[in-house]
């Protein structure tokens, strides 16, 4: 596919129009291919452009409002290099497309906070709750954020990004600096007044993350795992490999039931609503793993260094680190995404603090920071059980639930010490 800027623009391709708004015509699309990767998206590509008869790569990726209130809120925030967010469009609810920058209230409805809205289905009966504040919660298939299922793909809004050539960060290697400079960027920039369209961590968000996420990925991981146990008893005669291959099956169920139980117990356990009432909020990423880190060695050309708004090895630097995959963002303390990209290694907090407090003026104190580490690691273990019921089996579950009941042990301490 080949086509000058103005003619695309006139076939109505708005992406396209965005880009001529950008960097200037004559601008040639001179390949468009899908990108590979990740577990969520299904509908991104890699669009080839020639802009002024220099070479520019921009990502096209149909997503969640979700994610296109994270990109416009972090586009806004001044000092992080690259601008994230070149253009977006929202085509089912009134938003015209538009360039990143100078966010508006366009009438794009935000989801409600935390998400899940009552549609008709009947309440979980769980337990775990008491009458203490926990209200019903929702059954199946809602999912954490209030988007709808991406499967709809076509009437989704969509985002055009520039696109980072690098390759993730691997597990033990140390963290570019310019990451910690754009999470504090982000942090200190949105601490206390969060952006708009964007789901709060809140007691209510924690209790469907517990009840309507993670406990419902456990319990149908139990359920294979009690359909193979059934398969394997059905097959075979009891000898040897058989017996070994029985005790794992009940291990397994004695690991998914006590990861069910803590999940019930979890929902409404006092010391995370305690700590959610103490922790500053801001804008956080979310689900900042390494595979959400690129990095590559090469130094920005073409038209891509033209608009990076930077100079000298800041804008190299800048342009070589991409924080990317925004669509887990919520409006959360920011501790969050340190202890995420603390679990393969090669983390270095205090840097990241020293930036923050530089840039808000306001350190946290020890303790304060003590309570949000334990916070998050608490918070981090029980976000991705989901993930490692479905695609990691008992052992990981296991080894999770065990890392966040010694979070939340350590949390009450440091709480009282507040």
């Amino acid at each position: 596919m080949t086509r000058s800027g103005t003619y695309a623009a006139a076939m109505g391709e708005p992406w396209l129009a965005a880009v001529v708004s950008r960097y200037g015509d004559p601008v040639t699309v001179s390949a468009s291919r899908p990108l590979a990767g990740g577990y969520v998206a299904r509908d991104v590509r890699l669009i080839e452009l020639l802009v002024a008869g220099e070479p520019v790569a921009v990502v096209w990726k149909r997503c969640s409002a979700r994610e296109v209130a994270a990109l416009r809120a972090v586009a806004e925030v001044p000092g992080i290099g690259s601008p994230p967010l070149l253009a977006d469009g929202c085509q089912d609810d009134g938003c015209a497309p538009r360039l990143a920058g100078g966010c508006q209230d366009d009438g794009c409805a935000p989801p409600l906070a935390g998400g899940c809205q009552d549609d008709g289905r009947p309440p979980l009966l769980a337990g775990g709750c008491q009458d203490d504040g926990c209200a019903p919660l929702l059954a199946g298939g809602c999912q954490d954020d209030g988007c709808a299922d991406d499967g709809c793909a076509d009437d989704r809004p969509w985002v055009l990004m520039p696109h980072h050539p690098g390759t993730p960060l691997v597990a033990g290697q140390l963290v570019p600096e310019r990451v910690y400079e754009v999470l504090a960027r982000v942090h200190a920039w949105y601490l206390g007044r969060p952006p708009p369209g964007l789901p709060v961590v809140d007691a209510a968000f924690w209790r469907r993350l517990c009840l309507e996420v993670a406990l419902p990925a456990v319990r149908g991981a139990a359920d294979r795992a009690a359909d193979r146990a059934g398969d394997r008893a059905g097959d075979r005669a009891a000898d040897r490999a058989g017996d070994r291959a029985d005790t794992r099956g009940e291990g397994a169920a004695r690991t998914y039931a006590l990861a069910e139980a803590a999940l019930l117990a979890w929902a409404c356990d006092e010391r995370m609503l305690a700590a959610l009432t103490v922790l500053p909020a801001t804008l956080a990423h979310g689900d900042l793993h390494r595979g959400n880190i690129l990095f590559d060695t090469g130094q920005p050309s073409g038209a891509d260094a033209a608009v990076s708004g930077s100079s000298g090895a800041d804008a190299a630097d800048a342009d070589r680190t991409a924080i990317i995959d925004w669509g887990n963002a919520r409006i959360a303390p920011g501790g969050l995404d340190l202890a995420v990209l603390a679990e393969q290694g090669g983390v270095d907090e205090d840097r990241y603090h020293r930036r923050l407090a530089e840039l808000t003026g306001r350190p946290a104190s020890p303790e304060l920071r003590a309570v949000e580490r334990q916070w998050a690691l608490a918070m981090g273990y029980v976000q991705y059980l989901s993930f490692a019921a479905d695609h990691l089996g008992a052992d990981r579950v296991g080894e999770m639930i065990d890392l966040a009941a010694s979070a939340f042990e350590r949390l009450g301490p440091t709480l009282t010490r507040l």
